[in-house]
């Protein structure tokens, strides 16, 4: 299944669930499911967080740290950069306007 298919199957089932997207999260790629999912290769240097948003309709949208903005480059969708924890925050709030139900994974220790 090719990361096009993958993404159109998430949003079908963000619709039968009622949820208005899925936001991946990963910091230092802490987060096998984001980098799996996303088949980013093991060979980007992740040490900044990034956020890729999946909208129930729509494109998806990166939100990147300035200091490694080309990391998710291979993925389709808009980018949003960031320097400060202000920004980073801006940029969620910008992604997610509107949202009310949304998916993430849930990491246990």
């Amino acid at each position: 299944m090719t990361l096009d298919e993958k993404l159109s199957d998430v949003q079908e089932n963000l619709r039968k669930q009622n949820l208005d997207g899925w936001l991946l999260y990963d910091f230092r790629r802490s987060n096998d499911l984001a980098h799996d999912f996303l088949e980013i290769p093991n060979d980007i240097f992740f040490s900044r967080r990034f956020f890729y948003w999946i909208p129930v309709e729509g494109d998806p949208i990166k939100l990147v740290s300035s200091v490694e903005p080309g990391n998710l480059d291979i993925l389709p969708g808009r980018r949003i950069q960031f320097l400060s924890w202000q920004e980073l925050e801006k940029g969620l709030l910008e992604i997610l306007r509107g949202s009310k139900k949304i998916a993430m994974e849930d990491r246990k220790s």
